[in-house]
């Protein structure tokens, strides 16, 4: 619901929301190719405590924004998809 209220923008329009998910959760993002198939899920939520200053430390200094946007860009964990490329 709220993103259906607050969303701006198409699928290039990076949207952040900050609120309190609950259990425990720091935050989510979508990847790009979702986009097209729900516009409303699209973007980047984080647990308002982790913007830097917040009350949640270790995890208060803008990394977790930082770690979801580049999942919105795209990026996957250094972990998935192995290690046995090129490079």
């Amino acid at each position: 619901e709220m993103k259906q209220k607050l969303r701006q923008g198409d699928c290039s329009t990076l949207n952040i929301y900050s609120t309190n998910p609950g259990r425990g959760i720091l935050g989510w993002a979508t990847y790009p190719d979702w986009c097209q198939g729900s516009l409303t899920d699209d973007g980047v939520v984080i647990l308002h405590s982790t913007r830097p200053g917040g009350a949640n430390a270790p995890y208060n200094e803008g990394d977790i924004l930082n770690h979801y946007v580049g999942h919105w860009l795209g990026l996957y964990h250094t972990f998935e998809g192995g290690c046995d490329g090129d490079g």
